[in-house]
């Protein structure tokens, strides 16, 4: 799930520019359709990215 979510990002950020904030509302559906895995909220996915980056 960690190498997803990188990939997944990274698309988004290459796709609209690295000043552009991540929207997580949008982000999740696409992302758990991915993964196959749902997540309880939209902060719950910003906690699992926050995690990562420390």
């Amino acid at each position: 799930m960690v190498l997803e979510i990188c990939r997944f990002l990274n698309k988004y950020i290459t796709k609209h520019g690295r000043t552009s904030p991540f929207k997580w509302v949008s982000l999740r559906p696409e992302f758990e359709k991915i993964i196959n895995h749902n997540f309880v909220s939209d902060k719950a996915m910003k906690n699992k990215y926050d995690g990562l980056r420390k």
